[in-house]
């Protein structure tokens, strides 16, 4: 049933559609990058990868096929999807990749990211042992945001 004494093709109701539309698009657009990053995170490897990215600054592939005990094509492969989500970048030095966390993101992506810092470390205390070793000095062994702290009564 049409509106009576509404045309919606003309102004200001015009101008209001095409708003709406491109606000549309944006938050279209914005969801489709949120889903990246949540896809980004659903594999124990990437995670792991994440993790330890977070422990050290920025880390190149042989050195987290060492940590991970993961083939260099499996690890590479995970890379290349966590820098599809945009939850990582890479730059090149020379003849190697180093991966570090994409810092230039949005808010959103930052508590992933963030969230990440909250696994538990013995769940990935094998992992930064053996970075640890491969590059001493570079990782941080500070405890993440959900360790139990063991108290005695």
């Amino acid at each position: 049933m049409p509106y009576i004494g509404l045309d919606l093709t003309k102004p200001p109701y015009l101008a209001y559609n095409i708003c709406t539309k491109a606000n549309m698009s944006q938050r279209v657009r914005l969801m489709d990058e949120q889903l990246k990053a949540i896809k980004g995170l659903s594999e124990k490897t990437r995670i792991r990868i994440l993790a330890l990215l977070h422990k050290a600054s920025e880390v190149c592939v042989s050195d987290l096929v060492e940590s991970l005990q993961e083939n260099q094509c499996k690890v590479s492969r995970h890379l290349k999807v966590l820098q599809e989500a945009g939850l990582v970048e890479g730059s090149k030095k020379g003849r190697w990749t180093y991966y570090q966390l994409n810092q230039k993101h949005c808010y959103f992506v930052k508590m992933l990211l963030n969230a990440v810092n909250y696994i538990p470390s013995d769940l990935i205390k094998d992992d930064l042992m053996r970075l640890q070793k491969k590059l001493p000095g570079y990782v941080d062994f500070q405890s993440s945001g959900n360790d139990s702290k063991n108290t005695q009564s």
